[in-house]
């Protein structure tokens, strides 16, 4: 049996369709969306608020350490100045230095006071008779002079000048003035006995002989 090719197609079927949602759930999520959407700008208001607050303490911290970047600055430069002109701040610390100590020397006796003795060493007679005009006075004789101690020791020594005169320094004591001429005989010089106290010159004359009759 054959089928005729020009019979019409059978109409296509219109697609199922869902339940359809009612009007009142439409109108309730579109208020949903729409309290989304001012949460949303209320939040991204109060963010940007909080931003710009944040910016501003930032640009007040900035503006307080200026003074202190310019205080380092200022301190880079005196550095650099001083290195530049060679002076360095001196950082050691300073010590005072102690006091020398002076030690004072032992205490000794002080030594008896030196004191001269004095006087001249004269040779007569120098003429047999002696006359009204001729004294035949005694001569300067040029001599040495000790001074000895008791027992002996010699104490000081001196030379006489032209005049004969001499001079000893001696500490308070008594001495025996001996004056030697050099020569075994004549003249003959007596030994003197002098006593020296302290701070006091004592005058000693010495005489000796000659021999002239």
């Amino acid at each position: 049996m054959f089928t005729d090719a020009t019979a019409p197609s059978p109409p296509p079927r219109e697609p199922r369709r869902g339940p359809r949602t009612p009007k009142v759930v439409v109108i309730l999520m579109f208020r949903a969306r729409c309290l989304q959407a001012a949460l949303l700008v209320a939040t991204l208001s109060i963010m940007a608020a909080a931003c710009g607050g944040d910016g501003d303490h930032a640009a007040v911290r900035r503006g307080d350490d200026t003074p202190s970047s310019t205080a380092a600055s200022s301190t880079a430069s005196d550095d650099a100045g001083s290195s530049t002109t060679g002076i360095q701040p001196d950082s050691t610390p300073t010590t005072a230095e102690p006091a020398p100590t002076t030690v004072p020397p032992p205490e000794s006796a002080p030594p008896p006071p030196v004191v001269g003795v004095f006087g001249t060493v004269t040779a007569g007679p120098t003429c047999p008779v002696a006359q009204v005009e001729n004294l035949c006075d005694p001569r300067p004789l040029v001599a040495d002079v000790e001074a000895r101690t008791a027992d002996g020791t010699l104490a000081a020594r001196t030379h006489t000048d032209q005049a004969g005169a001499y001079r000893l320094e001696l500490a308070p004591a008594t001495y025996t003035l001996l004056a030697v001429t050099g020569s075994s005989s004549l003249p003959r010089c007596l030994p003197t006995t002098v006593t020296v106290h302290g701070g006091q010159a004592v005058q000693a004359n010495i005489g000796c002989d000659t021999g002239i009759r």
